[in-house]
């Protein structure tokens, strides 16, 4: 991946991960930092108004992700481990087809997805933020393979805590 020149697109760029990697882009000289709803109508509706605002756009860091705890030993309100699927593995699946028709066209495109160490070696109370993570491994992996020579595919997995 070039590291200048570029327009990037990182979610969850506020904060962590995402905040250094656009802090470090942007020393660099090129960088984009933007918020969008996790829904696929809002996904395809911002997708659009970003490629309106930024058609130089050739990087999306799929960065944005959410941990919650969890005891799986008993019955419990799913809404946080439905949360943590759908943000940390809808999510991008859904913005990056929202935007790999665009990202085709560009020159030295590049789609970044951020896992885990938790992917491959998971904590057992936070079950199902390693399967989103694992899943956003192999979706990578399939991503790699189907877009070869057309966007270059990396994975940043940063180390289990």
């Amino acid at each position: 991946m070039q590291l200048t020149g570029n327009t990037i697109f990182i979610t969850g760029g506020g904060s962590r991960i995402g905040r250094e990697l656009a802090r470090r882009f942007n020393d660099l000289g090129s960088a984009d930092r933007s918020r969008a709803q996790n829904g696929p109508a809002a996904i395809s509706t911002f997708s659009q108004q970003v490629v309106k605002q930024h058609p130089e756009l050739n990087v999306l860091i799929n960065n944005a992700g959410i941990m919650r705890y969890e005891d799986l030993s008993k019955a419990r309100d799913l809404h946080d481990a439905e949360a943590q699927i759908t943000t940390n593995l809808l999510g991008p699946i859904r913005l990056t087809n929202a935007l790999i028709n665009h990202l085709t066209t560009r020159a030295n495109p590049v789609v970044v997805n951020v896992s885990s160490g938790l992917a491959f070696v998971p904590r057992s109370d936070a079950g199902t933020y390693g399967a989103s993570k694992a899943a956003i491994h192999s979706y990578t992996l399939s991503l790699r393979e189907q877009l070869k020579g057309q966007v270059k595919l990396i994975e940043i997995t940063p180390p289990a805590a």
